[in-house]
């Protein structure tokens, strides 16, 4: 498991961006205020260019605007891969503050078409499968019942562990699974 930095500037987030680029392909993830994401906030979004390489910005606050701001060419950047697990809900949330994610590859999908669907589909499933991982669950971090917390009051650090091993798997699996749809012809 990498150590994920919190990337608190926007100055090193376009450090992160240009890393991204150069790579031509970049993990993401984001984590809104709600599971209900069509009219969830968004809290953080990590990014892996490598899986030794994770980064997490905090979306809250007087700073989410501007990073905001400056992860909109990278994610509309056609030349740069922009990969993710269920995508669609990373797409939906970013779209509602009017950023187009393209072009994407959803690992959950290419775990679908390799595995089908006779085997859970949740990233803590296929990351146990494929990777002997266990990730920390999401209750294991906002906490469950009364003492439940939304995920915009974990403490950043804590936000950054959690999303940072997500994005990690997301890109090793990419790595991992990819390849196996062109050794099929998919």
């Amino acid at each position: 498991t990498s150590e994920c930095d919190v990337i608190t500037s926007v100055d090193v987030l376009k450090d992160w961006i240009d890393e991204a680029i150069r790579a031509g392909a970049v993990a993401i993830h984001t984590q809104t205020t709600s599971e209900r994401y069509l009219n969830a906030e968004l809290v953080g979004l990590a990014l892996c260019v490598d899986p030794s390489r994770v980064g997490y910005v905090s979306l809250q606050g007087s700073n989410g605007a501007a990073a905001l701001a400056a992860l909109a060419p990278l994610l509309s950047n056609a030349a740069v891969l922009k990969i993710g697990y269920d995508v669609k809900a990373t797409v939906v949330a970013l779209a509602r503050y009017g950023l187009e994610v393209q072009p994407v590859d959803d690992v959950l999908l290419i775990s679908f078409v390799l595995q089908g669907v006779t085997q859970s589909g949740s990233l803590e499933d296929v990351a146990a499968r494929k990777l002997g991982r266990t990730l920390t669950p999401y209750k294991g971090v906002v906490g469950t019942g009364k003492s439940a917390i939304a995920f915009g009051e974990v403490p950043v650090d804590t936000a950054a562990k959690y999303m940072g091993e997500r994005v990690e798997c997301i890109m090793r699996l990419h790595k991992l699974l990819k390849p196996e749809l062109a050794l099929q012809g998919v």
